[in-house]
């Protein structure tokens, strides 16, 4: 029981951004599972009911400009969270245009702050309310295989996908930025990770299903011959989040079935 007490989250205050998308409603379904109260910050401005096995705190924000993130900063100064999970997914209605024969500066330039905002501060702003508070935190961001290598050009022929350099852009900064905040935050006793999923698909992800060439080519590199589910994600998420992980920090986990093995 000692070591399956350390996989629990009970008495643990967690705070999901993005808590309403596709990966973020499992991440918060497997937190409340496993016993942590849970908060939920994203942009729809009312929680729909039915939507998680039971209740929790909704806050409506959105964080992709300075205003949602002073609004971020004021709403945490008076809260103790334990866990910090990011699963945001921000870009802009000009984002998959962003391959390389492809591009508009504006746009690259809109991904860039939106992000920054998002990810980059708001996951700063929690670490520096954990120091001040001397909470043993674990701040946990979403990442991507493209945070570690190169996007692999063969799986987009034939498709309607294509490549984007802003994705690797945004993704490998993110896999430093995690290197710097666990490198100075850790003597405060404040864990940084991020995972990086492979392909994720679910019943929902129409776009990839009328894209058969690219599925199997994606499908055909895994060793696992699967793309990712959401609950593949919220796993990993619960156990960053417990005591059981208590000696991991600095690191961006790949959870994509092999696929950066070869």
């Amino acid at each position: 029981m000692e070591y399956l007490n350390k996989y629990k989250l009970n008495n643990k205050k967690i705070l999901v951004a993005g808590g309403l998308g596709l990966i973020g409603k499992e991440i918060t379904n497997a937190c409340l599972d496993l016993g942590a109260d849970v908060t939920i910050i994203d942009k729809e401005k009312i929680l729909k009911k039915n939507k998680f096995k039971t209740k929790l705190e909704y806050k409506s924000m959105d964080l992709s400009n300075r205003g949602g993130l002073k609004k971020f900063e004021d709403f945490i100064l008076s809260k103790n969270y334990d866990v910090f999970i990011n699963s945001m997914y921000l870009k802009d209605k000009y984002w998959e245009r962003h391959s390389f024969d492809n591009f508009n500066i504006s746009s690259f330039s809109k991904n860039i702050e939106i992000n920054s905002f998002g990810i980059f501060l708001s996951s700063n702003l929690i670490a520096e309310n954990m120091k001040k508070k001397k909470i043993k935190g674990s701040i946990i961001l979403l990442n991507s295989i493209y945070g570690l290598v190169g996007q692999d050009m063969s799986i987009y022929k034939n498709s309607s996908i294509k490549e984007n350099k802003v994705y690797s852009i945004l993704k490998g900064g993110l896999s430093n930025y995690v290197r710097q905040m666990a490198s100075y935050y850790g003597k405060y006793k404040i864990r940084v990770n991020s995972i990086c999923p492979g392909g994720i698909m679910d019943k929902n992800s129409q776009k990839l299903k009328k894209n058969k060439s690219f599925i199997n080519a994606y499908i055909n590199k895994v060793p696992l011959k699967r793309f990712g589910l959401p609950q593949d994600v919220a796993s990993l998420s619960g156990f960053l989040s417990s005591d059981a992980s208590s000696y991991i920090t600095g690191q961006n986990i790949p959870l994509d079935g092999g696929w950066t093995s070869i």
